[in-house]
């Protein structure tokens, strides 16, 4: 099932109820005479009809082209004029940009929205009435498609300088999308998810949850109170986010743990019983569900395990977690990439603090002209990884290696276990006149640990990466600078 919250209320819907609309929807793409590969925009908030459009468009032999919703129409421009996109489907909360793109990108030539105020016209059709009008039609026999069609182009880029489109196919996102569950996923289980589905890591989350038979709840917007509220109303297992999501959650628990523990009790939130009890997920797991009950109240009563992914995620707030009985789990990943390379899981043999997790199955990593430390870029190769950028021959050539290595521009390293650590980006590493190498992501962490920042702004010269990553203190991994998993 679907949970959206609307309003004080919420949204419901069975996959059987979406499917039924996905089946209106192909029905309704066939008679538009578009042909297989057509580029279709989909410009919308987080809501179930996002879902609908793509699962549709995809069955239906089209390419889709999620667009941010956060981008400037100029963006959505440049975008949809370099796919040539055919049609564009939107929500309502996007009806005037809709209708200017129609002027702007003159590939686009029919329009699909979803919401009350939509309206059936010349060129626009409403999802409600293609529904309505669609729910006795047979779909008949679908395109036919291999693995290696594509499903989707998404674009990291959407300047107005030429934007890079990746070119994922079906293979990609089938693959890596029944690849991330994790130990104890199963059918009846609810997640709740707090990331946009425009992004590869959000679409890929909510594919896994309908592959495992499991409930996804999706929000609109991201509201703090909204997600509480929810959190305790639904009380899901999972909840799938991003870094800055647990940052504002762990400074509030934080700040009340400083006020309500006694002052004795104060120094050890930063002693050796702390670092060690943070340090594994598992770890006395009951006791700690005792301990801070109020905080698994707050989180609904049944939290097993917290992902996160997007950007990197401090081991500070990931000991907090730990030590609060709350595990979030890491991974990491590209839209290049479809997604997960790695991640952590539950259990002490799957889970290293600090890391992103042991690379997933059938993919493989090297650790390209690693330095005396064993850091040097990170080089992916597998079935997850994308056909190439769009119309960009000579920028698809150089970050793919020879043997079909994809070249990720980040850097890490491999321990003695398999455990992978991501230690910043290739561009940002600055060399002093002695030939040291100073990382600005571990300058970085550093600062943001200090009680007295809150926040900071760095001037390295370079655009800086969302990558922050301080190198592992342990150095497991010399001498590891090519190893398959």
């Amino acid at each position: 099932m679907i949970y959206q919250p609307v309003d004080s209320n919420y949204l419901i819907k069975t996959y059987g109820e979406v499917f039924a609309e996905v089946q209106a929807l192909i029905a309704h793409l066939k008679g538009l005479d578009l042909g297989p590969g057509s580029k279709v925009g989909l410009l919308s908030e987080n809501r179930y009809e996002w879902l609908v459009a793509y699962c549709a468009a995809s069955a239906s032999g089209l390419v889709v082209v999620p667009l941010d919703p956060r981008l400037s129409p100029l963006e959505w421009t440049t975008i949809l004029n370099h796919a040539e996109a055919s049609l564009l489907f939107f929500s309502e909360n996007f009806s005037a940009q809709a209708l200017e793109l129609s002027v702007t990108v003159p590939s686009l030539r029919r329009r699909i929205g979803w919401g009350p105020s939509i309206v059936n016209n010349d060129v626009q059709d409403s999802l409600s009435e293609i529904v309505k009008a669609g729910a006795a039609d047979t779909v008949g026999p679908l395109p036919n498609s291999s693995g290696d069609s594509i499903a989707s182009l998404i674009y990291t880029s959407g300047t107005t300088g030429i934007p890079k489109g990746v070119l994922l196919s079906q293979s990609n996102i089938l693959h890596n999308a029944a690849r991330m569950r994790r130990r104890g996923d199963r059918p009846g289980k609810m997640t709740l998810m707090i990331l946009p589905l425009n992004h590869i890591y959000g679409f890929i989350g909510f594919l896994a949850n309908v592959l495992y038979g499991q409930s996804v709840i999706l929000f609109s917007k991201i509201d703090v109170r909204v997600i509480l509220k929810t959190l305790q109303d639904l009380r899901p297992q999972h909840v799938a986010g991003v870094p800055a999501f647990y940052e504002n959650i762990g400074k509030t628990i934080r700040k009340q743990l400083a006020e309500k523990l006694p002052k004795s009790l104060v120094p050890y939130l930063k002693g050796p019983a702390y670092r060690a009890l943070g340090r594994e997920p598992t770890s006395l797991r009951s006791l700690k569900k005792i301990l801070f009950k109020k905080v698994h109240d707050t989180f609904g009563g049944r939290i097993e395990y917290l992902s996160s992914g997007g950007a990197p995620l401090e081991p500070r707030l990931a000991r907090l977690f730990n030590l609060l009985g709350l595990p979030i789990l890491e991974g990491y990943g590209l839209t290049e990439t479809t997604s997960v390379v790695s991640a952590n899981d539950l259990g002490s043999a799957h889970y290293r603090l600090g890391s992103v997790g042991k690379v997933c199955a059938d993919s493989e990593v090297m650790v390209l002209n690693p330095d005396p430390s064993g850091v040097g870029e990170i080089c992916v190769k597998g079935p997850a990884v994308m056909q190439g950028y769009y119309k960009n021959v000579e920028d698809t050539a150089a970050v793919f290696e020879t043997e079909g290595w994809f070249k990720t521009g980040d850097l890490g390293c491999l321990d003695s276990d398999g455990f992978l650590f991501v230690t910043g980006r290739s561009k940002d590493v600055i060399v002093t006149p002695n030939g040291k190498k100073i990382f600005p992501d571990e300058v970085q962490s550093r600062l943001g640990d200090l009680p007295f920042v809150k926040e900071f702004v760095n001037s390295w010269g370079a655009k800086r990466s969302p990558r922050r990553r301080p190198p592992p203190r342990k150095r497991r991994w010399k001498g590891l600078s090519h190893r398959r998993y």
